[in-house]
């Protein structure tokens, strides 16, 4: 007769990562006995032969014997089994140096909880405001997926943000992702983890992509235009999801409704077709469309942080430095205007491709003029070594964008049509060369360089502390202004960030303008228009030039108006102060921001939306409808500042005609909006002194030499089991940045946030050696059971009454296939005085846990079988309240169903 019986819980005897399984059936065949047993709660079932499991005493019958011993092994199980349930809902015990707001949090929850598609994936919209982290949430949502089994990822963006996502997902997340060379098609199969730009998967076959593996995640940022059936960026979306190469799909832009349905629609329908048909006279109204089951938004006027703190404070109007341009400065911005002039009219004989590379050319040259001397002139000689054929080669610095080198932003420009050493303009060197000789010879000092310098000394004379951010477009300018802010206020003073200094480097700088007293200023080229942050300790701008894309400019101002900032942001622009048609561009773009705001205002009093959201929206919209500044900059130099603003006039009112139109004010009123009660339902209540308390009890107790470091900061030395279960989970994970784990000493390490932006290492989930720690606990040398005494006022008893605390985990799940998803769980923790008859939910013990010591020697076995009983008719009943929850929320399932109640832990306590 077999040993084993139906329902037993057993163990596997090489194998403790499996944790307690319960047998399922049992056979016997020839005298050898197997077994069915189920593991995980469900979610996984497999054969065993006798010999390779063994029996487990229950709970009651293991605290029977426990005896005066170390709560320690009961308090690591308990919390490493906590933090897994937490950190598996929302992400949010991860060991990214960032701290998740609420929103980013609940976005993650709702892609992960949410049901699948037709075709077994989910397939979501994130369209949340600008500055509210989509990036952020995109590699959250990456991150739990890889616990899952998830790892490889194709990004898709814009050519220009490729190197900001490689970045950005290898420094926020810890993933080595790969910058896509269409040199190398074997990449999109031998590297797991991709960022292309859509430009260059554009030039591929679309067979190429056909014997591809199929992507566990694909992201496409900037997904607004992705509206039009027979643009190849929208035929390579079609091609991914037709071929099945996509198992889970993310669609990220602020911006998804451009006032276009068939757009909209076309948009949604690539998103999810099983949901959205192609545009057709059978959906007449937009609010018919099911968003809610795949498109997120939250808006900036309503997210918060944890205790319910506006994020966004309010960023003050623009403010002016202005200054007075000299005669001859107004005489030579004349004759450039005359030299734009003549390469527009040139460009009207040309081809098309020509007029592309002389209207690029003009824009650049135009945007030169308006910086500095000094980028303009590094532009015109280059322009005239290239005309005479005498320019030396000419290289980027590793990581420079071509915008902020002058030299190979004229270089790039002409490269959008013919040769750079052809000149399409007649009499083009001419008049280089005259513009070259005449700007060097120019009298005086920069009256736009004096009126920053006269202004910024201002500022600080009246706020001694304050701390400046500068932004210009050009590399040569920076210099300019460095060297000017250095004479101002010493080299200590002064620190610049551009494309040339590696990820490494400008953090650093960032750094210690964050936390130290110097330097006071920061001079940055777009480089520092994205991914870097200084809101700490600045909230003023200044544009010494301005972007011509207005979305570039809401870019520099989110690098100090977001999360953290306490003060309202100020931004300062440098205008000159004269009546001559010379300096046109400055007056069109300042009458363009002041049209678009008009634009704003008239939707504010139409809608409950709050100005900054709606300016936001209006900038996109602005994009997605083709209001260019280079055109506007074409027609004031052709036409004049009038035409320019004729043309302002007339596409604002056009903007506002679409922003006003019922559809498009009303298409997402019937999304739910971001609400903080919806964030504290699920909310992580993990501290860093959880965090802490456990990894310095278990390298205590496992004799890893924990040495406390002072600040939060700790080392200890990974013993040979350590070093073997974290080695086993990083195989898992070939995409990991983490370094090859090994019994060598771990130091500088830290569980806190704050320090691990320092420079520490930060242990939590993402951490080889923190996730085999969490692992660890969970075998059988950490007892599930344990005689504790507990402060009183956790338990609400009187001092000295004793009782039993059990500890279930709960779970929901979803069959889809072959496979189980998990959609709920729950740690359930039930308490029952003695002689009680009614089982207390208390989920805060298990946070107070770490307070608790050694209790009584003597267990009342019979209580804690009676009161055991108790508690489990209590889980069982929640667990049926957690699945009617989880049901409703996906009406019609019948795949949902509860997993039977997996009893944790057990411990019979004293009121203290």
């Amino acid at each position: 007769m077999a040993a084993l019986k139906a329902g037993d819980q057993v163990e596997h005897v090489s194998d403790p990562s499996l944790g307690v399984g319960v047998v399922e059936f049992v056979k016997e065949f020839g005298g050898d006995c197997s077994a069915n047993v189920t593991w995980d709660g469900g979610l996984s079932t497999q054969k065993y032969t006798e010999a390779q499991l063994r029996v487990v005493e229950d709970l009651a019958t293991r605290l029977a014997s426990v005896g005066p011993k170390d709560t320690v092994p009961f308090q690591l199980r308990v919390l490493g089994r906590w933090f897994q349930a937490r950190h598996e809902q929302t992400g949010e015990i991860t060991n990214q140096p960032f701290e998740m707001l609420p929103h980013q949090v609940l976005v993650t929850n709702r892609v992960l909880n949410s049901p699948r598609a037709a075709d077994g994936g989910r397939h979501w919209l994130i369209a949340d405001d600008v500055g509210l982290g989509k990036t952020i949430e995109a590699g959250m949502i990456l991150e739990v997926m890889r616990r899952g089994g998830a790892l490889r990822c194709l990004v898709v963006v814009p050519a220009g943000l490729v190197r900001q996502w490689v970045d950005e997902l290898g420094e926020r997340f810890g993933r080595r992702f790969e910058r896509f060379d269409r040199s190398n098609v074997n990449q999109l199969e031998s590297c797991g983890q991709l960022v292309a730009s859509i430009h260059t998967l554009k030039l591929l076959r679309k067979d190429a992509l056909d014997p591809v593996l199929p992507w566990d995640l694909v992201i496409f940022d900037e997904a607004h235009h992705l509206t039009r059936p027979g643009v190849q960026m929208y035929d390579l979306a079609r091609h991914l999801r037709e071929k099945k190469k996509c198992k889970n799909t993310l669609f990220l832009t602020a911006t998804p409704y451009s006032g276009n349905h068939d757009h909209f629609c076309n948009l949604l329908h690539l998103l999810r077709p099983d949901l959205v048909d192609r545009p057709s006279k059978r959906l007449k109204n937009l609010p018919d469309l099911p968003l809610k089951q795949l498109l997120i938004r939250n808006r900036k006027q309503l997210v918060t942080d944890a205790k319910g703190i506006k994020i966004f404070h309010g960023i003050a109007s623009s403010m002016i430095l202005s200054f007075e341009p000299t005669a001859a400065e107004v005489v030579f911005a004349g004759e450039v205007k005359s030299y734009l002039k003549h390469g527009y009219d040139e460009a009207g004989k040309l081809d098309s491709q020509g007029q592309t590379a002389v209207g690029f050319l003009m824009a650049t040259f135009g945007k030169l003029a308006s910086s500095s001397r000094e980028a303009l002139k590094s532009a015109l000689r280059h322009r005239v070594e290239v005309l005479h054929g005498t320019e030396g080669e000419q290289e980027n610095g590793e990581g420079e964008t071509p915008e902020e080198n002058v030299e190979f932003a004229v270089g790039g420009a002409l490269a959008k049509g013919k040769k750079a050493t052809q000149s399409l303009i007649s009499g083009e060197a001419k008049l280089v060369e005259g513009l070259l000789a005449h700007l060097e010879a120019l009298p005086g000092a920069d009256s736009k360089l004096e009126g920053f310098v006269r202004g910024l000394t201002k500022l600080v004379e009246k706020m001694p502390e304050i701390k400046v951010l500068i932004f210009t477009e050009y590399r040569a300018t920076q210099a300019v202004l460095e060297n000017a802010l250095i004479r101002l206020f010493g080299p200590q003073s002064v620190d610049t960030i551009h494309g040339a200094k590696s990820l490494d480097e400008r953090k650093a700088v960032v750094a210690r303008f964050n936390e130290q007293d110097q330097p006071r200023f920061i001079v940055s080229t777009a480089a520092g228009g994205e991914g870097l942050n200084m809101q700490r300790r600045c909230h003023t701008i200044v544009n010494y030039d301005l972007p011509w894309n207005p979305n570039v400019l809401q870019q520099r101002i989110g690098r100090v108006y977001r999360y953290g900032q306490t003060k309202p942001v100020v931004v300062y622009n440098l205008k000159a102060e004269t009546d001559s048609d010379a300096y046109a561009d400055g007056k069109v773009y300042e009458y363009l921001e002041r049209k678009l705001r008009d634009v704003v205002d008239v939707l504010a009093k139409a809608t409950d939306e709050g100005k900054e959201d709606l300016l936001d929206d209006v900038l996109g919209q602005a994009a997605q409808q083709g209001l260019s500044l280079e055109e506007l900059h074409e027609i004031a130099i052709k036409e004049g500042e009038q035409k320019a603003r004729d043309t302002i006039n007339e596409k604002a009112k056009h903007l506002e005609q679409i922003m006003a139109n019922p559809e498009m004010t009303g298409i997402f009123q019937g999304l739910s909006h971001f609400n903080l009660d919806d964030y504290k339902k699920i909310q992580s209540r993990v501290t860093s002194d959880h965090l802490e308390f456990f990894v310095k009890q278990y390298c205590e107790k496992a004799g890893l030499g924990f040495r406390d470091e002072g600040g939060h900061r700790f080392s200890f030395r990974p013993s040979e089991k350590l070093a073997e279960l974290a080695a086993e989970r990083q195989t898992r994970d070939p995409y990991s940045v983490a370094k090859k784990v090994s019994t060598e000493k771990v130091g500088n390490a830290t569980v806190d946030k704050e320090v691990a932006q320092k420079g520490a290492r930060l242990l939590r989930f993402g951490d080889p050696v923190f996730e085999a720690m969490v692992q660890h606990v969970q075998y059988r040398d950490f007892s599930p059971v344990a005689s504790l005494d507990v402060p009183a006022e956790h338990l609400g008893w009187a001092s000295r009454e004793q009782g039993t605390w059990m500890l279930f985990e709960l779970q929901i799940m979803r069959t889809e296939g072959t496979q189980s998803r998990v959609l709920g769980r729950e740690i359930a923790s039930f308490v029952v005085p003695v002689g009680g008859n009614v089982a207390k939910t208390m989920p805060e013990l298990v946070e107070h846990v770490t307070e608790s010591t050694q209790g009584p020697a003597l267990v009342d076995v019979a209580e804690v079988r009676r009161a055991f009983e108790i508690g489990r008719l209590a889980a069982n009943a929640r667990l049926v309240a957690l699945r009617d929850e989880v049901r409703a929320k996906y009406p019609g399932d019948e795949a949902i169903a509860a997993v039977p109640v997996s009893e944790l832990a057990l411990a019979w306590v004293r009121a203290v």
